[in-house]
């Protein structure tokens, strides 16, 4: 979900989510979804 400005939320398939907030119009969160979706749930 990618609001105005640069407002990410991001949902990986392992579930953790990530936030990105910014205010200068960058969406440079793509790199840190992909860290993100490596990590393994430990339940």
């Amino acid at each position: 979900m990618s609001g105005f400005g640069g407002i990410t939320v991001a949902m990986a398939p392992n579930g953790a989510t990530y936030c990105y907030f910014s205010d200068n119009d960058e969406y440079s969160w793509s790199g840190a979804v992909n860290e993100t979706d490596k990590i393994n749930p430990m339940c």
